[in-house]
């Protein structure tokens, strides 16, 4: 992995969301230190700019369309602020009520994972939104009754660009990746059987043992491979004394520090290439990861008490060792992690 940006945790607190922008530039969220506004980072890691964005109740991970432009959605209300690169805002307009993922297709529609609330959406995982007129088709309904009972895992979703008319969405609860069409039709769906993985629910117990391995993220690149973000119990994590009330990473309780994510967990990668249906590379960090664009991830190395540094780092195949992922002979495929698919 190449570091493409360091941090300090000087200016920002251990609530820092970072986004990598297609160019490289670096923004983020901060809604501990800086509420209601958007960050540039400098290539010092330092705070080059900020915007204002106080119109959005909650502000989320911002995303990028195909201009370059950066959208910033309300976690609430699902309003989204475009600014452009400069930070300068442009326009503003509404999705769908509680968004939690987006990212833009080429022809610049929209496809938001949201757990609505709004009849008519409310149950659907997938929303697909035309940012020019408003037009709202929602999609994958998979019968959980959230808000309320259910095990709202079942909604998750992390979509990836296809192309204009598809996209791909990965389950939060199983490790399955459908491909959908513009039209809300299921054109297939990619399900990795490991035996490491099994299916997420809600209600988890303190001090799972060992803690499950959870989906994280989604990520398509030029060549049309999947990169798969996991966390995955870390071999020592028994060292840790984990929270009352801890059930999934990334979440936030009274008393969790950030530092306990690298110890209880390490970070998988798996690069999957839909046209083989298999797992062609993948690899373990001693670390906890999270997505901050495609091929880029995060790490913080602090905790909620310690000044850290968060490292924008970017994946590269073919890169032996800790630097990188090495991709599998072919011939290997199907022990190392084979794919069915379903039509």
């Amino acid at each position: 992995m190449d570091t493409v940006l360091s941090i300090p945790r000087r200016d920002v607190s251990d609530q820092l969301v970072l986004a990598a922008m297609p160019g490289g530039a670096v923004v983020g969220v901060d809604p501990v230190m800086h509420p209601g506004r958007v960050l540039l980072f400098g290539p010092d890691g330092g705070i080059a700019a900020d915007a204002d964005v106080g119109n959005l109740l909650t502000q989320g991970m911002p995303f990028f369309n195909t201009d370059g432009e950066i959208l910033v959605p309300d976690e609430r209300y699902g309003t989204v602020q475009v600014l452009t690169p400069a930070l300068k805002p442009v326009r503003t307009f509404s999705t769908v009520d509680y968004p939690r993922v987006g990212v833009v297709l080429p022809n610049g529609m929209m496809v938001l994972n949201a757990m609505s609330s709004t009849p008519g959406r409310a149950g659907y995982a997938l929303h697909l939104v035309n940012p020019g007129d408003g037009r709202v088709t929602s999609m994958d309904r998979p019968g959980t009754n959230f808000p309320g009972r259910g095990n709202h895992f079942e909604l998750i979703r992390y979509p990836a660009p296809r192309d204009d008319t598809s996209f791909w969405a990965l389950h939060g609860a199983t490790y399955r990746i459908d491909l959908w069409d513009t039209s809300g039709r299921l054109l297939e769906s990619l399900r990795r059987d490991a035996p490491w993985f099994g299916k997420r629910q809600m209600g988890s117990p303190a001090r799972l043992a060992p803690p499950p391995a959870s989906i994280m993220g989604l990520a398509a690149d030029s060549d049309g491979l999947l990169w798969v973000l996991l966390s995955v119990a870390d071999p020592e994590w028994e060292g840790y004394d984990l929270p009352e009330g801890w059930s999934a990473p990334g979440n936030s309780y009274p008393g969790w520090n950030r530092h306990l994510e690298n110890g209880v967990f390490d970070a998988v990668v798996e690069v999957v290439d839909p046209g083989l249906g298999a797992v062609v590379a993948r690899a373990q960090y001693d670390r906890y990861l999270r997505f901050a664009g495609p091929n880029m991830v995060v790490h913080y190395d602090g905790s909620s008490n310690d000044a850290g540094t968060y490292t924008v780092l970017r994946l590269a195949l073919d890169r032996g060792g800790e630097a990188g992922l090495r991709q599998h002979p072919s011939r290997r495929l199907a022990a190392e992690g084979s794919l069915r698919s379903s039509r």
